[in-house]
């Protein structure tokens, strides 16, 4: 038997993102700077922790909330929950009703925990299922950079080694961007949509929020050309562990063959500072073939988390949620 709990000014008596660290699965979606970030975008930030009898910690979510009319409400819960999901059962559901007063709840989850169909069995038990239209993909690609930089080079793809010897040393700059400037780097996205056509979905106040509250967890690399940004790389540290966070390039980078390069240095600044496994950030590729094969190139491993669940009890508004997804691609 397990008693939730509502966190409250833990700063003062509970560092949430130190009790977090003590799970394998901990990730920088459930700190609180990334609940920080999210609230500057009309997210109202829950954190829960489970202790059993012994006042031990068995289970931790930080969950995102919206409310809206018709007594009801929405619940994200990016990477997480952590710990032992069993506990995410009904109980919890009504004490998250009780706590946030409403009636009708729509959750969903997304774990990054390995995929396995005895965890799916227990969670579908308590009323979770896979929703109808996801967010994102529970497909990722993993590097173990605790291998010696020789052995990261020889399991770099053919392609990947001869791209990256191409790099152009005498006429580009690659160096680690400690104050990154938003309206340079907004720019660089605006030229590689217009190239690549595709659609980034960073604004500069999403882009402003990343930047505070990650300061310390950030690393971002910078190309220039006679002084003009052409490309970007930056990741998420969160203790041993990284996470792909931004990418761009634009046409003059794609010429000289900066993504290779600037990816390397990225990966070499990781392994650098202790970071033992490097996380793509999710592929897709039937969708996405070509980014695909860039990350794999890398010699980096496919890995299947858990991904997204959902629990509603409204039919209703699970398919409006759905739907909403599906053709607006909204996130929630």
């Amino acid at each position: 038997m397990v008693k939730w709990k509502l966190v409250k000014n833990q700063k003062k008596d509970f560092n949430w993102d130190e009790k977090l660290l003590s799970f394998s699965e901990s990730n920088f979606y459930q700190s609180e700077s990334w609940g920080k970030h999210k609230s500057n975008f009309n997210w109202k930030v829950y954190r829960f922790v489970a202790y059993d009898q012994n006042d031990n910690i068995k289970s931790m979510a930080q969950c995102l909330v919206r409310f809206y009319p018709y007594n009801s409400c929405i619940i994200s819960c990016p990477g997480g929950p952590i710990g032992d999901l069993k506990l995410f059962d009904r109980s919890f559901i009504d004490y998250l009703a009780r706590l946030l007063g409403k009636k009708y709840i729509y959750f969903r989850m997304r774990s990054m925990r390995e995929y396995n169909t005895e965890t799916i069995e227990i969670l579908a038990a308590n009323g979770w299922r896979i929703p109808k239209n996801k967010l994102t993909s529970n497909l990722t690609l993993l590097l173990n950079l605790e291998q010696k930089e020789s052995d990261l080079i020889n399991n770099l793809s053919k392609n990947w080694r001869r791209n990256l010897k191409r790099y152009k040393y005498d006429s580009l700059s690659i160096v680690q961007w400690p104050n990154p400037d938003i309206n340079k780097i907004l720019l660089l996205f605006s030229e590689m949509e217009s190239y690549k056509s595709i659609k980034i979905g960073y604004t500069k106040d999403e882009l402003k929020s990343l930047l505070q509250n990650f300061a310390k967890e950030l690393i971002i690399f910078r190309c220039e050309i006679n002084n003009k940004l052409i490309a970007i790389r930056a990741a998420i540290i969160n203790t041993n562990k990284a996470w792909d966070l931004l990418a761009a390039t634009n046409s003059i980078a794609r010429k000289n063959y900066v993504s290779h390069q600037i990816l390397w240095r990225l990966l070499m600044e990781c392994k650098k500072i202790g970071v033992k496994n490097y996380d793509f950030s999710g592929i897709d590729p039937k969708n996405n073939p070509g980014v695909y094969n860039f990350k794999k190139g890398t010699g980096a491993i496919n890995f299947a988390s858990l991904g997204e669940l959902e629990w509603c009890n409204s039919n209703i508004l699970r398919y409006f949620i759905n739907l909403i997804i599906r053709f607006r691609n909204r996130s929630i």
